[in-house]
């Protein structure tokens, strides 16, 4: 059993290693947001000065007992073409177990070519809560969200940045995510030569999520922000209020992320779908309460939400006897 103490004195001696704190301040408005009180603590990993191009982008990864698969997620981001100027890492609450292991393998990965900050919450808020409190302290023009269980492809960063600093009246952008076995090399993934770029309606994001978290970019000057009261489903909430609302939001068709569990059927938030759907239909009486839908759509997009909650119960409970 690892005692609370030894946590303290691994984050004391971590603490040490990076130079301390950020920013005192940084922290200070995390401390209540939202009713929570955390005894939340920032560090930053030593960083090499490299002659490469780095972008303004911050990339946030969320995680929580997350040991035994963030390593694979920050090698994805190592490995980019374009070099994002700092990765936000925020420990929601894990475990003292798990959090000792975050430690050592943030600690593992310092003097990259960007900046590493590990923020490290005192309980448990959600991965809506833990991207907000990331985005809170970063420093670049662009987001990039990932999933600490999922990985991106080298180029993601590159294409991505480029298409939308080509076009800056676009807020966010996408693209296609497939699952892969955990053995793929990243690397050897072939791009098609030709794509396109598709701009998702509101009448096609209401019916179909055309946005995979770990796919989003986002400009940081965006005024919408995760909402923390449905875990399973605050980044679908998210995507459709920016579309409803009218922000130009396009989606990148090539696959430039990766995830090595199916969509449904799974473990992990993906796998708990009566929770998803209830969290779903709440989001749509939220856009309703916003005024971003009006109440005929509403009634429409109930039963639609229940059909696909019913066909990924049969294509879970497939997958499940296939696997026996």
């Amino acid at each position: 059993m690892v005692k609370k103490r030894e946590f303290a004195q691994r984050e004391e001696s971590f603490m040490n290693l990076v130079g301390g704190f950020l920013d005192k301040k940084h922290t200070q408005h995390l401390d209540s947001q939202e009713g929570y009180f955390l005894n939340c603590k920032m560090y930053v990993m030593p960083q090499k000065s490299v002659k490469n191009k780095i972008a303004s982008i911050s990339v946030i990864i969320p995680c929580y007992n997350c040991e035994d698969t963030i390593l694979r997620a920050l090698r994805s981001v190592e490995e980019q073409t374009l070099t994002p100027k700092e990765v936000i890492i925020i420990n929601d609450g894990s475990s003292l177990p798990s959090s000792n292991n975050i430690i050592d393998i943030c600690n593992s990965r310092k003097e990259k070519a960007f900046r590493t900050i590990l923020i490290n919450l005192g309980q448990n808020c959600g991965p809506g809560f833990a991207r907000n409190a990331g985005r809170k302290i970063s420093s670049c023009e662009y987001l990039a969200f990932l999933d600490a269980d999922d990985a991106w492809h080298p180029m993601k960063l590159e294409i991505q940045y480029d298409w939308m600093k080509r076009r800056p009246d676009v807020l966010m952008t996408g693209h296609q995510s497939i699952v892969i076995p955990t053995d793929t090399d990243l690397s050897s993934i072939k791009l098609p030569k030709k794509w396109e770029a598709i701009q998702v309606k509101a009448s096609i994001q209401l019916f179909s999520n055309r946005f995979h978290t770990r796919s989003v970019m986002i400009k940081n000057e965006s005024p919408f922000r995760f909402t923390t009261k449905r875990g399973n489903s605050e980044d679908y909430e998210l995507w459709l209020e920016i579309v409803l609302s009218k922000f130009p939001a396009w989606r990148l068709e090539l696959p430039l992320s990766f995830t090595y569990k199916s969509q449904y059927g799974s473990g992990g938030l993906s796998g708990r779908l009566h929770q998803m759907e209830k969290k779903e239909i709440a989001s749509y009486f939220e856009l309703y309460r916003k005024k971003l839908i009006p109440a005929l759509f509403l009634i429409t997009l109930i039963p639609v939400s229940l059909t696909k909650y019913l066909k990924r119960i049969i294509i879970a409970n497939i997958r499940k006897r296939l696997k026996r």
